[in-house]
């Protein structure tokens, strides 16, 4: 790869990586020219470059993972092989020969990270996590809010009668999602934390920054200052001037069906491994 640099925005979903990109787009870091747009529980956009993500999902659909990366995430390790390493060698060799500093951000970034690992010398990460609960009360709540779109279009301002159906059916949808989903979310938590945890144990600790939500904006001098020091030309510029600090503020309700123990080993793994 050209001498440029190029930053890795890692986390898993709904994990404060759209917060973390708009803030490092904002100060300067070239995100790419075509960013996914606004949608639902991402009001303010993505920040995610439409070519790493239509890469990524044609390598997901060749092993049967559905394209969010959120579904049949066991088949992941089958993405490590060598058609996948040369797409990733391709994809990055054309953003780096732009001769400008540059990152990219898509949470399905981490389901590849054995194969990056071969193709990325030189490149720099930051990573952020969340709560495990925080995150599988978020992604039900993105769930809820696509079904909301779906059904008040048909149901919410018609008569009585559909209104009721409206509010049964996202009933019955909240209370599966809580019973039934909220498991495999937390079973998805689990998996992108566990490739991003073994994936930063073999850098050396200068070569990146893990930062946790809770402490992300408290340090956002020193995360600036890191990634300058890395050889990037940063305009500093305040988190809060770009990120809305309630995003992040939820109180996730609990779920007496979910068995946390896995989840908060590697919650305390991720905060040992922490940069602050």
């Amino acid at each position: 790869m050209p001498n440029n640099k190029a930053l890795m925005i890692l986390g898993m979903h709904r994990s404060g990586t759209s917060m973390l990109a708009s803030w490092l787009h904002h100060c300067g870091l070239n995100l790419g020219e075509r960013l996914l747009g606004s949608g639902v529980g991402n009001l303010r956009g993505h920040f995610e470059d439409w070519d790493f993500i239509e890469l990524h999902e044609q390598m997901l659909k060749q092993v049967r993972i559905r394209s969010g990366g959120l579904r049949n995430i066991k088949k992941a390790s089958l993405l490590d092989n060598g058609a996948t390493e040369n797409k990733i060698r391709e994809i990055l060799q054309v953003k780096s020969a732009r001769g400008i500093d540059w990152g990219w951000k898509d949470p399905r970034t981490c389901l590849f990270l054995p194969t990056y690992k071969r193709c990325i010398s030189g490149t720099k990460v930051i990573a952020i996590f969340r709560p495990p609960m925080e995150v599988v009360d978020s992604l039900i709540r993105r769930e809820e809010g696509k079904l909301d779109k779906r059904l008040s279009k048909r149901y919410k301002e018609n008569s009585l009668i559909r209104r009721s159906y409206y509010q049964f059916r996202k009933l019955v949808f909240s209370k599966y999602l809580r019973r039934f989903k909220a498991k495999y979310f937390l079973e998805c938590w689990i998996a992108y934390n566990v490739l991003i945890i073994s994936f930063l144990s073999g850098m050396d600790k200068e070569e990146f920054l893990l930062v946790s939500t809770k402490k992300i904006m408290e340090n956002e001098d020193s995360i600036s200052r890191t990634i300058n020091s890395w050889g990037f030309s940063l305009e500093k510029k305040p988190m809060s001037t770009v990120v809305d600090k309630a995003i992040m503020k939820n109180s996730p309700m609990k779920i007496e069906t979910l068995d946390m123990e896995r989840a908060e080993i590697i919650e305390a793994e991720l905060e040992e491994l922490a940069s602050y």
